[in-house]
C-alpha cells in the first residue's frame, strides 16, 4: 500500500478558521545564539492547518482524538486545491463532488 501525506504544512500567515488565533512559530533557544540545541515553538488553534476534530469538540464527555482507531485516517481521499481561488468556503467545494461512499 502507498501512503500519502496529504496534511498542509503549518506556517506563519496561513489561513485560520474565523476568530481562532493565528499561527505563530519561533525558535527561543538555537544553537546560532550560543544554546546547546535548536528548539522550537509553535502557537496555534487547534483549527490550524490538516487536523481532526476529537468527538468531545462537538460531544459533551465523548472521547479525544486518541481515542479513535487509527484505522480511520488512512484510505482513499479526493484532495480539492482551492489556493487559486480568492475565498475557501464550503460553497466553493460545491461544484466538486464527493464518491458516493464518502462519509464524514
Amino acid at each position: 500500500m502507498t501512503i500519502i501525506d496529504i496534511s498542509v504544512p503549518i506556517r506563519e500567515r496561513m489561513p485560520t478558521w474565523p476568530g481562532d488565533p493565528v499561527v505563530r512559530l519561533d525558535q527561543p533557544i538555537a544553537i546560532a545564539k550560543g544554546d546547546p540545541a535548536n528548539v522550537g515553538r509553535i502557537g496555534a488553534g487547534l483549527h490550524t492547518g490538516t487536523h481532526v476534530d476529537a468527538p468531545r469538540h462537538v460531544v459533551e464527555g465523548a472521547g479525544g482524538v486518541d481515542t479513535l482507531p487509527l484505522d480511520t485516517f488512512f484510505g482513499a481521499v479526493d484532495v480539492i486545491d482551492l489556493t487559486a481561488r480568492s475565498t475557501r468556503t464550503r460553497s466553493a467545494t460545491r461544484p466538486f463532488r464527493s464518491p458516493p461512499n464518502a462519509y464524514r
